[in-house]
């Protein structure tokens, strides 16, 4: 995965960050606050030529899930939305998947995506 590097920053105080990899196949975007640096949300977004999911990680909620309904009609294409999902989701897959496509990435960002992607895994086994 790379670093897009000219990414539209919406809140004062939040630096976004986006990554993608050279398929488009996995998409992570970051939100870190500018003074401390420590997250505060992240999106995982992956399998995205097939039936593409999303992880999401906000301050000190859970991670929750969505599949991504790209909301096709028979005239146009329209909005993509969240479709939230249960705990079914394959998170081993996706630790697998990140793993996979994130050796590049910044070292704070593969571990801090890892560590809440694992501790979902751990909370899902008890």
């Amino acid at each position: 995965m790379y670093e897009i590097l000219y990414v539209r920053q919406e809140e004062p105080d939040v630096l976004m960050r986006w990554f993608t990899s050279e398929n488009n196949n996995i998409e992570l975007y970051t939100w870190q606050d500018k003074g401390t640096r420590h997250f505060v949300r992240f999106r995982l977004f992956y399998d995205r030529m097939q039936d593409e999911k999303m992880l999401e990680w906000k301050g000190s909620h859970s991670l929750w899930f969505a599949k991504v309904n790209e909301g096709y009609s028979s005239t146009r294409k329209a909005s993509p939305m969240l479709e939230r999902m249960d705990t079914s989701i394959d998170l081993d897959y996706a630790v697998r998947l990140f793993e996979a496509y994130s050796d590049e990435l910044d070292a704070a960002v593969q571990h801090f995506v890892l560590e809440k992607i694992r501790e979902r895994l751990i909370k899902n086994a008890s």
